[in-house]
């Protein structure tokens, strides 16, 4: 039949009372869809960068808070807001984890990290809170104190 379909993809309603679905329509509240069909937009597939152009973005973060988070992201996957939510009770580098939030059930979950993220980690709190680390006093194993938020 010239390729056109045998079949309408867009069928008409069946039922008596949506022959005049949208007569009276209250221009406040949307408009009903009498047909069943609704096509759905397909679900892209997250966009990868190549291996060259994220070494040139890890070298030009400037600071290890950035390197930190952005080796997190890359490695254990969380939303940036579950990630910028994780405190220092919430990072444990013995079992390589840290626990999120997560978004809709408000569970706390352990995600799996690289190493390569806790030595950032570890870097950054070094720089920015040497006396809660401990390393004045020589406890410099401590690596749970101060992480991303306080």
């Amino acid at each position: 039949m010239h390729g056109r379909p045998l079949l309408n993809p867009f069928p008409k309603t069946k039922r008596a009372e949506d022959e005049h679905l949208n007569a009276h329509h209250n221009p406040m509240h949307a408009f009903k869809r009498p047909a069943p069909y609704q096509p759905k937009e397909p679900r892209r597939t997250p966009r990868g960068i190549p291996d060259q152009a994220f070494n040139e973005l890890f070298a030009a973060l400037t600071s290890h808070r950035d390197r930190a988070l952005v080796a997190f992201y890359i490695s254990a996957g969380p939303r940036a807001s579950e990630l910028l939510g994780v405190s220092r009770d919430r990072v444990s580098p013995g079992d390589q984890t840290i626990g999120v939030i997560r978004k809709g059930s408000r569970a706390l979950q352990w995600i799996p990290a690289s190493s390569d993220a806790f030595v950032w980690l570890r870097l950054y709190q070094q720089q920015i809170r040497p006396q809660a680390l401990g390393v004045l006093s020589g406890d410099v194993g401590d690596t749970r104190a101060g992480f991303l938020n306080g």
